[in-house]
């Protein structure tokens, strides 16, 4: 698999990995290759949703000439790869580390964008007519401990009151009787507005309308090189050359790491692997809340939901390097921590299995900016694996940025530049030691720790 911070070119031309969300997909479009050099005032590099998200605001609110361009197809990256949770956040900061970092102020503006970005997202669900799957079983955050548990209660009672009635304190009974049958916790907090959708089939239908609306998507048309002129950026691929006046660089975590110099070292692509089991008997999956999105408190960050069709989509950390992210070591590992997850569920088998970088980012939080070294140059990333509506939201400010900068708003996510990692080329060697650590953790507190 394509490893952004090993290779030298990026991965073209591929096929959507076999995904369960590729497998509802009747018939994929095939969009067409750059064939010869053209000229437009805004390129975006990544069609995903930051990449689609910025066309469709630019061409609603301005007159600009504007192109997409993928090195595969629109929502072959992590737009097409999530797990459909539908959530207001992003980043790996709430509401309250946010205050007590950037103040209220900024920390509440913040947090609007969070809740809007579910707005924006809908918006562009209507825009393109997309029938992706909706569900509306809601989103439960479970505490692994009394110490995790006791925190999310905090954090939700801290929250703005706009926000804080969309939220319930569920007991670890609660958990056990009416969300999931027998899982063992210490209690949880409970979004009831909580959405889950195929997102690939929404990356294809957003894909289709923005053509349909007369913009180019050129698509298995890897850049090689962003080179600046007197005109801008000279955008370089082996079919062509495209010459822009602006560039958004929507890529995020896939992003080829010579092709903007800093950026690199400013965010961490990690794995996050995917698997779908073969479906729950009838008899237990009507214990479980239906269309259930559920994550826990570990740091190792999994997370799971029960589709339409009585599976269960499981998700977390996945392995280090691209050259073993599909192997069958790592689909054994992540289905050995489902069985821990699910002791009573171990007879189910994975049907599927995948898995896609994610963006982190130094500061914990995302980022949508104009580059500083680079004028005219934009870019989004550091969703840290919450980026379904965000990355809508950071592709319309993208958008906002060029046709009205005087508009930006007054949140650390668009002021304030990606610090970078300390000892950035010792990133993986740490997330190696990370995970072994975490691992052991896991393995204790699964054992005795829990209700």
């Amino acid at each position: 698999m394509y490893d952004p911070l090993i290779d030298n070119a990026t991965a073209s031309g591929d096929a959507y990995p076999d995904s369960y969300w590729t497998e509802s997909l009747k018939a994929a479009p095939k969009f067409p290759s750059l064939q010869q050099d053209e000229s437009y005032d805004v390129v975006i590099i990544g069609a995903g949703f930051t990449g689609m998200a910025c066309a469709r605001y630019l061409s609603a609110n301005s007159n600009l000439n504007i192109a997409l361009i993928d090195a595969n197809q629109p929502g072959w990256g992590c737009s097409g790869r999530n797990a459909g949770f539908i959530l207001p956040g992003s980043g790996r900061l709430d509401y309250t580390s946010l205050s007590a970092k950037y103040g209220q102020a900024q920390a509440a503006t913040t947090l609007d964008e969070y809740y809007q970005a579910i707005d924006t997202l809908q918006e562009l669900k209507e825009y393109a007519g997309a029938q992706c799957d909706v569900s509306s079983g809601g989103y439960l955050k479970i505490g692994h401990s009394q110490q995790a548990f006791e925190r999310l209660r905090s954090a939700s009672e801290q929250l703005p009151d706009a926000y804080k009635s969309q939220y319930k304190v569920v007991s670890a009974e609660e958990i056990r009787t009416r969300f999931i049958p027998d899982y063992p916790s210490f209690g949880g907090v409970f979004r009831t507005a909580g959405q889950a959708l195929n997102p690939l089939k929404l990356s294809v239908a957003i894909a289709q309308r923005l053509a349909k609306d007369g913009i180019p998507i050129y698509a298995d048309s890897a850049i090689e090189a962003i080179l600046a002129n007197n005109d801008g950026y000279q955008l370089e691929t082996p079919q062509g050359v495209l010459q822009a006046k602006k560039v958004v660089m929507a890529s995020n975590a896939y992003s080829l790491k010579s092709l903007l110099p800093g950026l690199t070292e400013k965010q961490f692509p990690v794995l996050s692997s995917v698997l779908v089991t073969t479906p729950l008997p009838e008899s237990i999956a009507k214990q479980w809340r239906a269309h259930l999105m559920a994550m826990d408190t570990r740091s190792l960050k999994y997370y799971f939901r029960l589709l339409d069709d009585n599976r269960i989509l499981f998700g977390g950390r996945g392995a280090v390097t691209g050259a073993d992210a599909n192997t069958q070591a790592s689909q054994k590992k992540l289905k050995a921590a489902f069985d821990r997850y699910f002791p009573a569920l171990t007879t189910l088998s994975t049907e599927r299995f995948w898995s896609g970088w994610i963006s982190v980012s130094a500061d914990d939080i995302p980022h949508a900016l104009e580059s500083e070294q680079h004028p005219g140059i934009y870019y989004a990333t550091g969703y840290c694996g919450s980026g379904l509506s965000f990355s809508c939201q950071a592709g319309k400010r993208l958008a906002d940025m060029i046709c009205k900068p005087e508009s930006a708003l007054n949140s650390p996510v668009y002021q304030k530049q990606i610090p970078a990692f300390p000892f950035s080329s010792m990133r993986r060697t740490g997330l190696t030691l990370f995970y072994a650590w975490h691992r052991i953790l896991e393995h204790i507190t699964m054992k005795g720790g829990q209700k």
